[in-house]
């Protein structure tokens, strides 16, 4: 009888053994294999990326943006169009930013108020731009502060990982919070934790899709919304890359 008492308790610990394993995964275990499922063979650090973005949002619902980044040199380009012409926002590979309308830097001080076009903003376009659409592998020692596990849980009807990201620079939030699929580890849910402020809802991403480039795999679509409201902020979208000349 004891024996079979043995038996049956070995045959328990063996059968939750696994179940004990995958919970045992550490937040940065879990964001590591998300960033190898998205970019497995580590391009992103030296990739560029020259695609056309419709942003539409309820406000501006024709907004369409031409996105240059070159993860080696640095260099940054963002370039709209408005009723004025085409604003380009740059910063070089040698750090100069700069913004040019209709290809010059002189314009008149209303279009600057208009569109804001204040040089020194450029650096913050460039991190909202590159950590974006570099997730989850933009998410380095460079830009988090700290990375926590969160609880397991559904979202969209997968089940997903849960790990909280303090970042060191604020960009949007500056507590984030990630969804990964535990099917594939693929990034499926980003949450702006605004808990330090009240009166500011929590606004949540819903990726879809893919964009492959340079073997670097990236969401294709970003759907915004308010968290509790589910009012809809806006989408984001990858319509096509742009051949490198």
């Amino acid at each position: 009888m004891r024996f079979l008492y043995l038996l049956a308790t070995l045959m328990l610990i063996v059968s939750i053994q696994p179940k004990l394993v995958a919970q045992d995964k550490t937040p940065s275990e879990i964001l590591r294999l998300s960033q190898e499922r998205h970019d497995p063979n580590a391009n992103w650090e030296s990739a560029k990326l020259h695609i056309h973005l419709q942003e539409p949002r309820p406000q501006t619902p024709s907004r369409y943006s031409i996105l240059y980044l070159d993860n080696a040199t640095g260099e940054f380009r963002l370039t709209r169009t408005v009723e004025e012409g085409v604003i380009e926002r740059i910063i070089t590979p040698t750090g100069e930013a700069k913004i040019l309308l209709n290809g010059s830097d002189d314009f008149s001080e209303a279009i600057r108020e208009k569109y804001r076009l204040n040089a020194g903003r450029n650096s913050g376009y460039k991190s909202f731009y590159q950590i974006l659409n570099g997730l989850p592998m933009s998410l380095n020692k460079n830009v988090v502060e700290e990375i926590q596990r969160g609880e397991d849980g559904v979202f969209e009807e997968m089940e997903i990982y849960t790990i909280r990201v303090e970042l060191i620079e604020q960009i949007i939030s500056k507590y984030w919070v990630l969804h990964i699929a535990k099917e594939d580890y693929s990034l499926v849910g980003l949450k702006f934790d605004h808990h330090e402020d009240s009166n500011q809802e929590d606004e949540l991403i819903h990726f879809g899709g893919e964009f492959t480039f340079e073997e670097v795999i990236i969401p294709r679509f970003r759907h915004w919304y308010h968290e509790d409201s589910k009012e809809y902020l806006g989408t984001d979208v990858i319509v096509k890359e742009i051949p490198q000349n």
